[in-house]
């Protein structure tokens, strides 16, 4: 789980500089959570954190402010028809092996596929770690993430109808994209 700082305001911030202390200041938080968590749950704990540490500084007051936007964890079974699909369409188009791995992302669509529709699915990504993804200055390479990834969505239609078919077949299929 994590606590980002995503937006700060406070004291004069217009056009020039003023040397005043200011009365207020605001922070806008976002909390990346984990299967086992909940946005209400991880809201509460941050709160009740803030406002204990506030309470030993006189005259510092915290408001908490919920914002309308939640979204639920999401975890993708490793042993999935639609990640053993992926692995093996992967391992073709590399030549190697994929390395499966959990990573936090912010995708919210995903949990409301799988709470709402049943639909598990699987996240592939084709960046590498110096383009520096969602960064400001992120960047994206054409001559090999970008056709690989074409070629990886292309591939990966079929193969995910065939393990799907497969684990039918077995008695364990869920619907999955």
């Amino acid at each position: 789980p994590t606590i980002d700082v995503v937006g700060m305001h406070g004291g004069f911030t217009g056009e020039g500089i003023k040397t005043v202390l200011p009365s207020a200041a605001s922070a806008k938080l976002s909390c990346r959570l984990v299967p086992g968590q909940t946005p209400a749950r991880a809201l509460a704990a941050v709160s009740a954190h803030l406002e204990r540490e506030a309470a030993r500084i006189p005259g510092l007051h915290v408001d908490v402010s919920e914002l309308s936007f939640k979204a639920d964890p999401y975890y993708a079974d490793a042993d999935s028809p639609a990640n053993a699909a992926a692995a093996r369409v992967l391992e073709g188009e590399y030549g190697a092996e994929p390395v499966l791995y959990r990573i936090g992302a912010s995708i919210p669509a995903v949990g409301y596929f799988a709470k709402h529709l049943g639909a598990r699915t699987t996240l592939l990504a084709f960046s590498h770690q110096d383009e520096r993804a969602h960064s400001p200055n992120e960047f994206f390479r054409l001559d090999g993430g970008m056709r690989r990834a074409r070629r990886t969505y292309a591939a990966i239609l079929p193969a995910l109808a065939e393990e799907h078919a497969k684990a039918r077949a077995q008695g364990g299929a869920r619907d999955e994209l």
